[in-house]
């Protein structure tokens, strides 16, 4: 029998024969309220063991709490949540739930709305898929309805091999609206996708902490499939293969967050249905070399109206900005330094575009220490750089036009620009110049290492390309 058709079956044997030591907690002593920190003063039902707990949730209406007393260990069902409005929290601090080894798929399946897991030890190491996932659409025999999950202040342990995400929100149906991931501590598996959210609109992750991904190959957070609209804020990341992955996910706002990687494929990358993606006031730092000569440690790709601004950049990945097809984008502010290649790479990787950086603007930009330029630029026309600082980059070579460059304005400061622009982007037959001032001097006819297009090894992301 499957595992999630056990867990049913069970539950209807349990809301028939009700464990009568589970009852409504009114007359029981208030819990003591110490803080942000502390378990809840009031519960609908206090439970401390498997069956208690199953028991309860088949009683429970909409708007209950559950309050958990003790690590509960879970033998034989997954915890399945079909009534709108549950809260599950701490009786005590430390409280939780746990699998027995090969037991059982996850620790909960959220198939209801305004679901919230809140203050407890999740320990998923021995389940089969992860530690939470919660849908909206069919999966299977199953039907969900999840929207609003919320997971705050919890402590979750992802360490093991999953066949899915830690924490795994998703649907199949048109946009699961809303989830709250903030405020928890996750100790990850390198080689594990840590939070997923696949289609849901409006997600937010705050201020949460994602260790133990270092020298792993997985991605810590990914946005797929129209997650449109979400906000990753105020995290402290270790980065395994990436930072953060995002495909198809417009207004997406990534800021103020702190990455670490010890190198990976890419830092925080986002591709294909990125308009109106902000990027702004993260730190991103690895201690080793990046290896994805197109990608790096921004990676930004197919979008218009995009922010990149006031983040820090530093370490040896191959470009400390990766940009491509991008128009009206603003690169203002950013702080890179040490690329193996350029601090600013201009369309990097394949493009899909004929001319892939039109009319963006890139200003008050600091760039340092890069192994070739400060700014590499090719299948660009129409943007500006004003006020830049590109000194102290390898040669003093603060900005490359190649010749499929032209129309981009330059006005900055005492550095080498190499202008060998020669395209015609109105397509009038002309060559249209690209136009340099500023005190520093300009040259023709020097040939930097050729960026890389289309040559990195392949990886995937739940099937999707990293590009």
């Amino acid at each position: 029998m499957n595992r999630f058709t056990r867990a049913v079956a069970i539950l209807v044997v349990i809301a028939a024969c009700q464990d009568r030591s589970v009852v409504p907690t009114a007359g029981r002593a208030a819990f003591a309220a110490a803080g942000p920190a502390a378990c809840p003063a009031h519960a609908d039902f206090v439970v401390s063991d498997e069956t208690s707990l199953l028991s309860a949730v088949a009683s429970a209406q909409p708007n209950d709490t559950i309050a958990l007393n003790g690590m509960v260990e879970m033998t034989f069902a997954d915890v399945f949540v079909e009534t709108d409005g549950l809260t599950f929290t701490c009786a005590t601090t430390g409280s939780g739930i746990r699998a027995a080894p090969g037991a059982i798929s996850w620790l909960f399946v959220v198939l209801s709305k305004h679901v919230t897991l809140e203050r407890l030890t999740l320990d998923a190491s021995n389940t089969a898929n992860g530690g939470v996932v919660a849908f909206n659409g069919v999966e299977g025999p199953f039907t969900g309805f999840a929207e609003d999950v919320r997971l705050v202040g919890n402590r979750v342990l992802c360490a093991g091999q999953h066949l899915e995400g830690c924490v795994s929100i998703r649907t199949d149906a048109d946009g699961l609206q809303g989830a709250l991931i903030a405020g928890n501590s996750f100790e990850a598996d390198p080689s594990q996708t840590t939070i997923e959210l696949i289609g849901v609109k409006g997600g937010r992750v705050e201020g949460n902490t994602i260790d133990g991904g270092l020298g792993g190959i997985a991605d810590p957070v990914v946005f797929v499939a129209g997650s449109a609209g979400g906000r990753f804020t105020g995290n402290n990341v270790q980065c395994a293969g990436s930072c953060l992955f995002a495909d198809g996910s417009p207004r997406l706002v990534v800021a103020n967050n702190q990455f670490q990687s010890a190198g990976s494929t890419t830092g925080i990358h986002l591709q294909l249905g990125t308009d109106g993606d902000s990027v702004a006031g993260n730190t991103v730092i690895t201690t080793a070399p990046s290896f994805a000569a197109g990608l790096g440690g921004i990676r930004l790709r197919d979008a218009a109206n995009a922010v990149v601004t006031d983040n820090i950049v530093r370490g040896p990945w191959v470009n400390s900005l990766a940009l491509t097809d991008l128009t009206g984008a603003d690169v203002e502010r950013n702080s890179v330094e040490g690329a193996a290649r350029f601090g600013i790479g201009m369309a990097t990787g394949a493009s899909f575009v004929p001319i892939s950086m039109t009319g963006n603007v890139f200003r008050a930009n600091r760039v340092s220490g890069a192994a070739l330029a400060g700014i590499s630029a090719r299948l660009a026309c129409r943007n500006s750089f004003v006020g830049n600082d590109l000194q102290r980059n390898a040669g003093d070579v603060g900005l490359v036009f190649d010749a499929t460059t032209g129309a981009n304005i330059f006005a900055g400061s005492a550095t080498l620009v190499v202008d060998d622009g020669a395209f015609d982007c109105d397509g009038d037959g002309v060559n249209d110049p690209n136009i340099i001032s500023g005190p520093g001097m300009a040259r023709h006819g020097l040939h930097l290492g050729e960026v890389v297009s289309g040559t990195d090894p392949v990886r995937t992301v739940r099937g999707i390309t990293v590009q």
